[in-house]
């Protein structure tokens, strides 16, 4: 098998030139799409929400692809990071007539009374690995967890907070971005990173960072945005910072953070509370999709 491309994130219309191929492959949830991104032909598109196996029954050039690990859970307690957005990696693959495992990645878990947000799970398909979003820093003391922690790189990073230092936390080269970085002070936390752009920076109590920008790709045939970063947390209430465009949850304001929506990779919010409670949402899991011209 070989592979070409990286990170782009609208596809060829001279995919899948050649004689007419109606049983290519198997595995997925699969759709014939007429006149696929405006080029006249019929392409057909496998999408894997969950695990699975893409079987290809002959040697054959020019399989678009769309790979997006799960995103990051965001941090909680006081004040939480957003968590950053699943890895987002396309390209052009040809492949042999065989059995290709899929693995979907989970969105890394919230935190909550006793337990720490995590990073999202890793997905894989045609051989190609993305890396699962980092998780959100926060601070847990009174909510059964470490009194600080930190943000974690991943296939993008996630917010930080004032509590443990961080530089920046880096993306995954080609899938995603860093996370956002805090002014130094208490109570509002930074923006995870996401596929499109760096998490937001918290310039200020009461001012937490907003979600790094997901990025688009049309390879189901509709323009659709996936892999924004989560939001970060505000202590108490002030300005809600929103996630990054491609599912990225929104952070808390003295409450719970969003969840990142599923299957695209998504970003969980940071969760935030005067008590020390807050609740942050969960990464959005990731989604694997192969498209081809079929006529």
């Amino acid at each position: 098998m070989t592979r070409r491309g990286s990170i782009r994130g609208q596809f060829s219309p001279m995919s899948g030139l050649g004689r007419f191929r109606f049983n290519l492959a198997t595995g997925g949830t699969v759709a014939d799409v007429s006149n696929y991104n405006g080029t006249g032909h019929t392409f057909r598109v496998h999408t894997f929400t969950s695990g699975g196996t893409f079987i290809v029954s002959e040697n054959t050039n020019n399989f678009d692809y769309l790979i997006i690990a799960g995103g990051g859970g965001g941090g909680g307690g006081y004040q939480g990071g957003g968590g950053g957005a699943g890895g987002m990696l396309s390209g052009l693959a040809s492949l042999n007539a065989e059995s290709y495992l899929v693995t979907v990645g989970d969105g890394g878990r919230r935190a909550q009374s006793g337990q720490v947000n995590l990073n999202g799970d890793n997905s894989t398909a045609l051989g190609v690995t993305v890396i699962g979003g980092g998780r959100g820093s926060g601070e847990m003391q009174a909510f059964g967890g470490p009194a600080n922690y930190g943000a974690t790189s991943g296939g993008s990073g996630g917010g930080t907070g004032h509590s443990i230092y961080q530089p920046a936390l880096q993306g995954t080269a080609l899938q995603g971005n860093a996370g956002g970085t805090n002014w130094g002070g208490c109570c509002s936390n930074a923006g995870g990173g996401g596929a499109g752009g760096v998490g937001g920076y918290a310039p200020s109590q009461g001012n937490a960072g907003v979600g790094g920008a997901g990025r688009s790709s049309n390879i189901t045939g509709t323009v659709t945005f996936y892999a924004g970063g989560g939001g970060g947390a505000n202590r108490a209430n002030s300005n809600r910072a929103s996630g990054g465009s491609g599912g990225g949850g929104a952070g808390g304001n003295n409450d719970t953070g969003g969840t990142g929506l599923s299957n695209t990779g998504g970003g969980g919010g940071g969760g935030g509370s005067n008590g020390g409670t807050g609740i942050s949402g969960a990464g959005g899991s990731g989604v694997v999709i192969i498209a081809y011209r079929i006529m």
